[in-house]
């Protein structure tokens, strides 16, 4: 759990999907797309309504995401 002060889950479905898309057109690995994915998606949470996170919330988020058994 990312500990992140939640103002609207509105929209953290689409910032992960973005970030997907943007980590899969930048070849990430399988982890470093998990990191960009869970942060940018927590990041989303910490805005009101559907404004997207600033870049520093989620390059601050990305450094506290923990990955666990991850294969692939």
């Amino acid at each position: 759990m990312l500990p992140i002060d939640l103002k609207s889950s509105v929209g953290a479905g689409d910032a992960m999907v973005a970030a997907m898309a943007l980590g899969l057109e930048n070849k990430l690995s399988l982890e470093e797309l998990a990191i960009l994915c869970m942060a940018t998606s927590a990041g989303a949470c910490t805005t009101e309504g559907t404004q997207p996170a600033r870049l520093e919330v989620i390059e601050d988020l990305k450094d506290l995401v923990q990955i666990e058994g991850m294969r692939g």
